[in-house]
C-alpha cells in the first residue's frame, strides 16, 4: 500500500494502447440485429448509415461521434452513443 506522498516522490501510471481502431467511419450499412461499433478516437456514421426497426447500434468512442446529416434510425430501431474517456490511445 503506497502512503501519502512526499515532494521527492513520483507514481508512474502505464496506459495500454487502445486495442480498436483510431478513427471509424460507418456507411453503406443497414443495422437488422444488436451491433457495437468502437473506436479509439472518433466515429463518424454516414448518411447511408441506417438502424432499421429490428436493429440495435450502439457506438463508443474516446472522443467524438458524429452522425452527419441523413443518418437514420427507423422507428422500433435502438441507437445509443456515448463519449468514453477511457478508450483514448495514449500519443
Amino acid at each position: 500500500m503506497l502512503g501519502p506522498l512526499n515532494d521527492w516522490q513520483t507514481i508512474h501510471i502505464r496506459s495500454t494502447p487502445c486495442a480498436y481502431p483510431d478513427q471509424l467511419t460507418l456507411q453503406n450499412t443497414t443495422v437488422n440485429a444488436a451491433v457495437t461499433h468502437t473506436a479509439c478516437s472518433s466515429i463518424t456514421a454516414g448518411s447511408t448509415y441506417v438502424v432499421s426497426a429490428a436493429g440495435a447500434a450502439t457506438l463508443r468512442a474516446g472522443a467524438r461521434i458524429t452522425l452527419q446529416p441523413g443518418f437514420r434510425v427507423q422507428t422500433g430501431g435502438r441507437f445509443r452513443a456515448w463519449i468514453d474517456p477511457c478508450m483514448r490511445s495514449e500519443q
